[in-house]
């Protein structure tokens, strides 16, 4: 009787057909501790607007994963351009294609395409490691969102605590105010450097974690 003239509300995910994994099972968490909510929207404005996209990170066992959740955000719409989420080194002439594209490489592979003038200019990086997104000096700047609507993104992913999950992951259960009083400690660089020092213990684990599910030879399993 309690639920008279209520109306049902329906959740409806993304269609999982032709993906690797359904997005129920995407690491979407994955994504929001290594960028900020701000870092995400670039990226996903950039891959809406069709651009090309490299994610970088040294940490293979997560970058496939963060592609896939990149891409889930898109829906309703589908990137249909060049999609490698973890691009082998023997295919580094790609990130130099005329078309857009939408790329995961590892760091070393990402060095040495860039060392042998295989990175396209107007290509925008998006580092997983250092929570950095950076523009080749030949592309073109994405219009604006308007205002009111980039507000509005803002205000849902901060409400749903995706920058909580960011800093959290660097050891800051207050969130960004746990690291601006680390700031206020030990200044801008020094919490810089606890930063990354936190967030690489944090990956050295998920890279392990990753390694024993494929072999149980893998470095540092334990006996």
């Amino acid at each position: 009787a309690g639920l008279a003239g209520c109306r049902p509300v329906v959740f409806r995910p993304p269609p999982s057909e032709g993906r690797p994994m359904p997005p129920s099972s995407l690491p979407f968490a994955t994504l929001f501790e290594c960028l900020d909510a701000d870092n995400v929207l670039a990226a996903w404005y950039a891959l809406t607007l069709e651009r090309k996209v490299v994610l970088v990170s040294s940490r293979k066992s997560i970058l496939a994963g963060c592609a896939e959740v990149l891409r889930s955000l898109l829906f309703p719409f589908v990137h249909v351009h060049g999609y490698i989420p973890l691009i082998p080194g023997n295919m580094i002439p790609l990130l130099s294609a005329p078309m857009p594209f939408f790329v995961g490489a590892p760091r070393d592979v990402y060095d040495r395409a860039l060392e042998e003038g295989f990175v396209s200019d107007d290509v925008l990086t998006v580092d997983l490691d250092s929570n950095d997104v950076y523009a080749g000096g030949m592309m073109e700047d994405l219009p604006p969102i308007p205002r009111r609507r980039l507000d509005r993104l803002r205000d849902a992913l901060r409400a749903a605590g995706c920058d909580d999950v960011h800093w959290r992951a660097r050891g800051f259960v207050d969130g960004e105010m746990g690291y601006k009083a680390l700031v206020e400690e030990v200044g801008e660089d020094g919490a810089t450097m606890e930063c990354e020092r936190r967030w690489g213990e944090r990956m050295r684990g998920c890279d392990c974690a990753y390694g024993q599910t494929i072999t149980p030879d893998w470095p540092g399993t334990l006996s």
